[in-house]
């Protein structure tokens, strides 16, 4: 019994920081941080991280997956939990318009 409680503390802080959003290496404003670092190193223009919008975070347990909406374009990024090596590169998104699909 003594055993259960720590292992049931550790699994639901795994569970609860894959999560987290405020906290951590891999924090919201971390991987804006880390797009705006992206952005400045494609454009040589300064991007408010303010003005990062994220999509798509996916935090597993040793690695992160994110995508991010920019006023200098779409990035895709991934890095691992600790954002070492984190890579972010711009990609087309479909326009609205056509949804991806081309026109007869």
């Amino acid at each position: 019994m003594k055993i259960a409680i720590p292992v049931s503390m550790i699994a639901a802080s795994l569970v609860f920081a894959a999560n987290a959003h405020a906290f951590g290496a891999n924090s919201d404003n971390n991987l804006k941080e880390r797009v705006a670092q992206q952005v400045m190193q494609d454009t040589h223009k300064l991007t408010d991280a303010s003005s990062i919008t994220l999509m798509n975070v996916k935090r597993g347990a040793f690695s992160v997956k994110w995508e991010a909406d920019t006023p200098n374009g779409h990035y895709a990024c991934s890095g691992d939990d600790m954002l070492r090596n984190a890579s972010c590169t711009r990609v087309d998104v479909p326009s609205k318009e056509n949804d991806g699909k081309s026109s007869p």
